[in-house]
Parts: C-alpha cells; sequence; structure tokens
C-alpha cells in the first residue's frame, strides 16, 4: 500500500479548481443546458457538458481550519432528463447529479465516459451511462477523509468497466448503492480500502473473456445483489475475482444458462 497523503498536500492539488471565493459570490448548481447542451440524442454535446464542469471547477470551496482537515464545498453540475451525446471523456470536476437517469451516452468505444485522477469527495447520481471504454473512471492519490458515493445509477454496455476506481485510492470510502449494471465487461474493479455495493441488480456481459464480474483488491462489502449470469461456457467467466477481502451477503449469483463460478480467491 502507498503511503498516505497527508491533507496538507489538497491546496496544491486542488489548486486548479479550488478558488478562495466568498460564499455569497458562488453559484451551487451549474445546469447544462445553459451551457449550450441539447439532450436530444442527436448533438454532440461534449464541449457544453465539459464547460459546465470547468465552470463548477472555479467555484469549488475549500478551506483547512488551524488543527484541522480540510473541509470543502463542490458544486454540482446538474443534467436534465434526456440522452446527451458526447464523443471525447468528461473530466469530472464536481458533483454530477441527473433529472430521474438523464442519459450520457459515448460514441467512442475507446473512450471513457467520465474520468478524474481527483475524484476525492464526489457524488454522483440519478444517471445512465451508455457505452464507451470505462464509464466512472475515478479515484485519487491516497489522500486522507476521501468519500465518493454513487447512487441511482444504471450502467450499459461498457467496454470496460462500469466503475473502475483507480488504483492507489486506499484511503478513500466507496459506497455504490440502488444501481443497474447491464452488459458491462465488469461491472466494478475496486482498489479502495472501504468500498460498499448495496441493493444493486447486476448482469454480466457474455463476451467477458478470462475475468470477473467484479474484481476486487481492496476491500468489499456486497449486500443484497440480484445477479444474473450472461454465459458464454468457453470464456472462463467467474462473478468475483478477490485479491483483498471480500464480503458477500444475500448476493444472488444465478443459475442462468448453468451460471458460473461465485468467487476464485487470489488472496493469501
Amino acid at each position: 500500500m502507498k503511503k498516505r497523503q497527508h491533507v496538507v498536500l489538497l491546496l496544491g492539488l486542488l489548486s486548479a479548481t479550488a478558488l478562495a471565493a466568498s460564499p455569497d459570490t458562488r453559484s451551487t448548481s451549474f445546469n447544462v443546458k445553459d451551457f449550450g447542451a441539447q439532450g436530444d440524442g442527436r448533438a454532440d454535446d461534449t464541449k457544453a457538458i465539459q464547460a459546465a464542469f470547468d465552470a463548477a471547477a472555479k467555484k469549488t470551496w475549500s478551506e483547512q481550519p488551524p488543527g484541522s482537515a480540510y473541509f470543502i464545498s463542490i458544486p454540482t453540475v446538474f443534467i436534465p432528463a434526456g440522452k446527451y451525446l458526447i464523443t471525447e471523456t468528461i473530466d469530472l470536476k464536481a458533483n454530477v447529479s441527473g433529472e430521474g437517469t438523464a442519459i450520457v451516452e459515448q460514441k467512442n468505444a475507446e473512450k471513457d465516459v467520465f474520468s478524474s485522477t481527483f475524484a476525492w469527495r464526489l457524488q454522483v447520481s440519478g444517471l445512465t451511462l451508455v457505452g464507451g471504454q470505462h464509464q466512472l473512471h475515478i479515484g485519487n492519490p491516497n489522500v486522507d477523509t476521501g468519500r465518493i458515493t454513487v447512487d441511482k445509477c444504471a450502467f450499459y454496455n461498457a467496454r470496460g468497466t462500469a466503475i473502475r476506481l483507480r488504483q492507489g485510492s486506499n484511503s478513500t470510502q466507496v459506497s455504490v448503492r440502488d444501481g443497474l449494471f447491464y452488459n458491462c465487461d465488469q461491472a466494478l474493479v475496486n482498489w479502495c480500502d472501504l468500498t460498499s455495493v448495496a441493493d444493486c441488480w447486476i448482469s454480466s456481459a457474455q463476451e467477458m473473456k478470462d475475468r470477473a464480474v467484479i474484481e476486487n483488491h481492496g476491500v468489499l462489502t456486497l449486500a443484497n445483489i440480484c445477479g444474473v449470469p450472461a454465459v458464454k461456457a468457453e470464456n472462463d467467466q467467474r462473478w468475483i475475482d478477490n485479491y483483498g477481502t471480500v464480503t458477500a451477503r444475500n448476493f444472488r449469483f444465478g443459475g442462468e444458462s448453468a451460471g458460473f463460478t461465485a468467487v476464485v480467491n487470489f488472496a493469501p
């Protein structure tokens, strides 16, 4: 495990986004349609959505009181109901909330949907993400007091991983709840030391080869999961490949097409 970064590094890491603005001048929400997004399923909304995140990042507020850890106020980018097409990866610089299940579809199979190398205090909710390589490719350089929450999101047809938590993000707590994962090559790759996935419906991708739906390198708890395997016997598919510590409670692994292996343990 990497040595944990102290929060004294936070301002330097956030220097591009965390500005000392007085609270009464800061907006709290940024609607992508105000930046030109159409959400009509035809227009390329990449630039408009990125512009909303860039503007929100400039309004982030962070502060470290004497003898305390940093606390932070991060604006929310709001995506109204609709279908938004993108062709480049969106740099996830703020919280994001969709109206209902707003759809963001990546048309370039080689590109991620959302990516961040400094997802520290992040909230993602109410989105349906479709296509692309990885759909949420997020993490941080092992910074104290990190917490990521993903709730009420659906993930469809990821060529890579629906949620990929970056290696080195050990000290971050992650909560994924009330989600749906359908036909993604992998649903989750976890490198964090405290990650929970609960109350989710998960299928596998039939063409997934020699890997697991969930790959765990940290500490992972799974609870109340309804699993439906899409099986191709010659592809050596599994539900969970564990390299760390995993606990599963009330996980319906499913017997469709005779099912496949529940857990393969690579940990000592």
